[in-house]
């Protein structure tokens, strides 16, 4: 039986639009584009078929390989700073620090993945400290 999920949708908080914004004049809007361009693959909507990025690609929950997580170091300890999760034919981000829901986010995804795989299939999940 398998749980019916709320989608989370992930909300972009003004710490991104700030930077966006600096970023245009400070780089003559080469570091917005990449901003931009770099945020097209986090995660936008988490469901019950799987990962929507910021592009608009769906990502089925059977394609997903590995989840990683960056925490912080020192004050932050344990805080989780960043989720990479790893597909067949690319990587998608969570970054908690840019969203305005970033735990609920953070939360959906990792609760998700282990109640959507087969418990006889392995998944690597692996965490690295950073100082900050």
């Amino acid at each position: 039986m398998v749980l019916a999920m709320v989608p989370v949708v992930a909300r972009l908080n003004s710490r991104f639009g700030i930077a966006f914004l600096i970023l245009i004049p400070a780089t003559l809007g080469i570091g917005s584009l990449l901003l931009w361009l770099w945020r097209r693959s986090f995660v936008k909507k988490i469901d019950n078929e799987g990962l929507c990025l910021w592009s608009g690609r769906t990502i089925p929950w059977e394609k997903v390989q590995s989840l990683g997580a960056r925490k912080a170091n020192g004050e932050r300890a344990g805080e989780v700073l960043r989720l990479e999760v790893e597909f067949e034919g690319g990587r998608a981000l969570v970054a908690p620090d840019w969203l305005e829901n970033g735990a609920e986010v953070a939360a959906a995804l990792r609760s998700k993945l282990r109640r959507s795989r087969p418990r006889d299939t392995a998944m690597r999940v692996h965490y690295v400290q950073k100082l900050r």
